[in-house]
Order: structure tokens, then sequence, then C-alpha cells
């Protein structure tokens, strides 16, 4: 594995980033579709690849990244929407990075009028996840935009089956970190901590370790999760039909107001 194999997929994503502008440009909604989930699989890739470039990535040196790409790099890191409490936290843990709270939600809109303006733009967009009844902005959860739109769906299960996954994927880091020789934060054992909580089967009263934590929360997610897998892909194909403007599929239907 060497850098060239990155620079090969960055390539890759540039084109399909140029692509993709020219078919939301061209009002071409099929394809725009199939080259931003094209675009996305590369986007997975490098970052499997970044990782086995350099398996430690302890904590972040980093910490003069903008607040837009510390919460990037925790959304990824968690792979499922999140709200603003647990993305601040991560962010912490692991990227030594203070993303406040309040920012988030203006973040959300900013990232919507840039999307507006220049459709395609930038590499990805920090969108809403999509509430799979309605297809409206779900409150407080964000997502990425290269995801799966099934990825950015919630569902009535969604809530357990990403807790499960963001539960997973804090303890895979930490592992990693431990894997490398490192000690993970303070901060990141806390995290670890606090969402083991809520996962049966994990011992009370001590701290768990990242592989004892995973064997618990993974039968429960590989229970829930095909229920909850079928619902989001009934909810993308209703969504791909309903909503033609790319920047709803990303941002969300209007909220229907309260009666």
């Amino acid at each position: 594995m060497t850098a060239d194999t990155l620079d090969t997929v960055e390539a890759q994503m540039v084109q399909l980033r140029a692509e993709l502008r020219a078919a939301i440009l061209a009002g071409q909604p099929n394809r725009a579709r199939a080259l931003r989930t094209d675009l996305g699989a590369a986007e997975a890739t490098w970052y499997r690849l970044a990782d086995a470039l350099t398996p430690a990535t302890p904590r972040a040196t980093r910490t003069d990244l903008p607040v837009r790409e510390h919460v990037h790099q925790t959304l990824v890191l968690l792979g499922a929407p999140a709200g603003p409490p647990l993305i601040t936290s991560v962010a912490e843990a692991f990227f030594s990075a203070v993303v406040p709270a309040a920012r988030l939600g203006t973040m959300r809109r900013d990232e919507e009028r840039s999307f507006q303006s220049q459709p395609g733009a930038r590499p990805y967009y920090l969108c809403a996840a999509l509430t799979a009844s309605q297809l409206t902005p779900a409150r407080g959860l964000l997502a990425v935009s290269s995801w799966p739109l099934e990825q950015r769906l919630v569902t009535e299960h969604s809530a357990r089956v990403d807790y499960l996954t963001h539960t997973i994927r804090v303890a895979e880091q930490v592992q990693r970190i431990l894997d490398a020789g490192s000690d993970p934060s303070p901060a990141a054992w806390l995290l670890l901590e606090r969402l083991a909580r809520n996962i049966p089967g994990v011992a009370a009263g001590r701290r768990p370790t990242p592989e004892q934590v995973i064997r618990a929360a993974q039968p429960e997610h590989d229970a829930l999760a095909p229920a909850d897998n079928a619902a989001r892909h009934d909810s993308a194909e209703r969504a791909r039909a309903e909503l033609a403007d790319p920047a709803r599929l990303l941002f969300g239907a209007p909220r229907r107001p309260a009666k």
C-alpha cells in the first residue's frame, strides 16, 4: 500500500466531483444520483487506504482545521447521522478539536445556502439526516452528503441502530489507538464508557475494553439492522421519486406546518 494508491483514488474523486457538478447543472438527476453514489464509494475507499497507511492516527495533531472539517472527520468516524452532543464529544476525544454545539445548527443552514448557490462545488456537504416518514430534516441530526441516501435516512428503528453503530465505531477507534501502541485520550475512554452504559452485556462498574463493547453491541446491531435497512431502502426509493431537486435529497423537504 503506497501513497500512489491514494493519489489514484483522489484523482478519481476529482473527476467524479466534476462530472457530478456538470450533471446537477445540466438537470440530470438520475446521473447525479449515480455519480453521488460512486463518489461516496471512492471517498470510503480513500479513508480505508488512509487508515491502512497510518493505522495509528491516535489523536489528530492538527487542531487548526476549520470546524467544518472537524465535523466531517467526526461524522466519517461515527458512520451514521449524529447530533451536536456526540459530535462535540467525539471531536474532542479523537481530534483534540473544540466544536461548539451551537455552531452546528447554523453550519447546516450555511451548507444548504452554499449548495443552492453552487451545487456540487464542494467535495462534500454537511447536510441533514432525513426522516423516513416525511423526508424532512431530522431535528438535530447531521450527515455527510457523500453517504448513500439510505445511510442519511432515519426510521423508527434507526435511533437504536445508529447508536450501536456509533458505539462500535468509537470502540474500534479506541482499539486502533491501542494497537498502535498509543494511549487513547481520557476523553476517549470516558466517551467509550458512557456509550457502553446503554449496551446490555457490558459489565458495569469498571472500564470496559473496546473488544468487550464491540462483542456486546454487534449482535444487537446485526439483529436490528435488517428491518432498519429495509425501511431505509423503501424510504430512499420514495425520496428519489418525490424529491426531484438535488438540494431536497440532501437537506430535506420543507416541514409541514402543524395543524
